[in-house]
């Protein structure tokens, strides 16, 4: 058996994964019916449509035709991985207002071409919106500035 297509098997594997968790963990809500619906319908059944489609594209990845994968690139990886960790580890000491600026600058290297303006004010807007939705709106308790 031949895998003529790595990128369908790898996401199939993926959605695999992910659905039979769910299925795993939410065995122990209640499904009720259609008409009755109890918390763990709905999840329920998307769970099996995911399964599904995940061994769709398994399947797809064993009859179609040969494709190979794109070079890794590895800037992209480290941006993202880096930011989460940059605001995982700073929100709490350094506060929203000063995070995530940083965080956002050090996501933006994992794109090429853009200019560092567009970067600032794009992080800026960014800051101030989710600081008047999380904080200003909704009232959460992050802290804004360095304790």
């Amino acid at each position: 058996m031949k895998i003529r297509n790595p990128a369908d098997l790898g996401a199939g594997l993926v959605v695999v994964v992910i659905a039979s968790v769910f299925l795993v963990f939410g065995r122990a809500l209640p499904s009720g019916s259609a008409t009755e619906m109890g918390p763990g319908w709905f999840p329920g059944r998307v769970a099996w449509l995911a399964l599904a489609a995940g061994a769709f594209l398994i399947l797809r990845s064993l009859r179609g035709a040969s494709t190979r994968l794109p070079p890794s690139r590895l800037r992209p990886l480290v941006a993202v991985v880096a930011a989460v960790l940059v605001f995982a580890l700073g929100i709490h000491r350094f506060g929203l207002l000063l995070t995530a600026p940083l965080t956002l600058l050090i996501a933006s290297a994992a794109v090429s071409g853009s200019s560092l303006r567009g970067r600032l004010i794009a992080a800026l807007v960014i800051t101030l919106g989710a600081a008047g939705v999380f904080v200003g709106a909704l009232g959460l308790t992050i802290p804004l500035l360095p304790n």
